[in-house]
């Protein structure tokens, strides 16, 4: 409807002049399309894992005071002991046993083949044997052969259709499955370039898991109550992407490897056997300070060669990034739809309602966040940073 005023002409005469009236800020459709597409996008690039170098960074920065339920860490620790021709000799590994046994280590790996002589046939059973009564759990790799029996893997996949070219064809090996809770296998190929090779399958197409699976196994695949739950399925998606229930997918090589992660900010910690044993030797003297055994205790420890602080520290670094725990993809869905429907209703509004908005969800996100790592849980945030930066935008813009 046109809006008139009155204007008073030099002769006395009133006109009726037609006015101006602003129009309203209207919505474009395709404005909204690409803000919501937008947010949808940040929400998968979330979901995937991809802003964790900035999280790890902000982490780093929050004093510690503000994060009292950080979530609890079996740390990695690798004790180096001498190889030749690619096998550990008994008496080294009978050694380092020897010497774990008398501190409190949450588990041990022993990484790599031992070769067999006939001087320590029995010693390294035996130590092997007390470890065990000890409480202490040792992980080793079975040999090949078509008797060998594995534990089971509950490895859901899912493999696109064959003419994408994204299927994934495990590395076959000699045995058979069976019902048992240990067994596992050590990769054929010890090549860092390659990564780190976590399955593999027997002649009749059944998943198996190899040693540095195991290590991922006892660190990071655990209930809330921290103890090991085997019926927690795992999903592996196009033969590139391990999704862990509660954590952040793991992408894969092509040839279902983990690539070689540089070393963080939470570098690798560990020794050689020379030095182990030297520390063992002032522990029993007395002579010891309380810093050795901190190291150790509590820990998960991997016997293996220099070469093998690639693998190790690869699998460092994604404990360190999985014990934090994430919504589930429904939630993170239901996360990305709101900030959508927020998104919306702001672009649609004036622009005071648009500020305050933008106030109310960064204050919320913020909030949320905070209480959430008290939790050990990094909820989404690149979404509603999103969100936030888009209604203040639409509040800075004029009716």
């Amino acid at each position: 409807m046109a809006l008139y005023y009155l204007k008073e002409s030099d002769a006395g005469e009133v006109n009726l002049t037609p006015g101006v009236r602003s129009r309203p800020w209207k919505l474009s459709p395709l404005l909204c399309v690409i803000c919501c597409t937008i947010i949808l996008c940040a929400g998968i690039v979330q979901w995937l894992g991809l802003t964790w170098p900035l999280e790890e960074r902000l982490l780093q920065t929050i004093p510690t005071s503000i994060l009292p339920k950080l979530p609890p860490r079996s740390v990695l620790r690798l004790l180096e002991i001498p190889g030749s021709d690619g096998s550990l000799a008994p008496l080294d590994v009978a050694m380092a046993l020897r010497g774990l046994g008398k501190l409190h280590p949450a588990g041990i790996l022993i990484a790599g083949k031992v070769s067999t002589s006939q001087e320590s046939a029995q010693l390294l059973p035996g130590v092997l044997h007390t470890i065990s009564a000890e409480g202490i759990d040792v992980i080793q790799a079975r040999e090949f052969s078509p008797s060998t029996e594995y534990h089971s893997v509950p490895l859901c996949r899912y493999d696109p259709p064959s003419w994408i070219g994204a299927t994934l064809s495990l590395e076959n090996v000699p045995g058979k499955l069976s019902n048992k809770e240990e067994g596992c296998f050590f990769p054929m190929s010890t090549d860092p370039l390659q990564g780190v090779q976590l399955f593999a399958q027997t002649s009749n197409g059944e998943v198996i898991g190899s040693v540095w699976w195991e290590v991922l196994r006892k660190t990071v695949w655990r209930d809330p109550g921290g103890t090991i739950n085997h019926d927690l399925p795992i999903w592996l998606l196009s033969g590139r992407l391990l999704v862990f229930p509660g954590h952040a997918p793991i992408f894969l090589t092509k040839r279902g490897m983990i690539p070689i992660l540089e070393t963080g900010s939470s570098p690798l910690k560990s020794a050689t056997l020379d030095d182990f044993l030297l520390g063992i030797e002032q522990k029993e003297q007395g002579a010891l300070s309380a810093d050795f055994e901190k190291v150790w205790n509590d820990a998960f420890v991997i016997i293996g060669k220099s070469s093998d602080r690639s693998f190790a520290g690869t699998l460092h670094q994604l404990e360190a990034r999985l014990s934090w725990r994430h919504l589930s993809w429904i939630g993170q869905l239901l996360l990305i739809m709101g900030c959508i429907l927020l998104l919306v209703i702001g672009l649609s509004s004036g622009s005071i309602p648009s500020l305050i908005l933008a106030v109310l969800t960064t204050a919320a996100t913020s909030a949320l966040f905070l209480l959430s790592l008290r939790h050990g849980i990094l909820i989404p945030w690149l979404g509603p940073a999103f969100l936030s930066l888009g209604l203040l935008i639409r509040g800075m813009l004029s009716k």
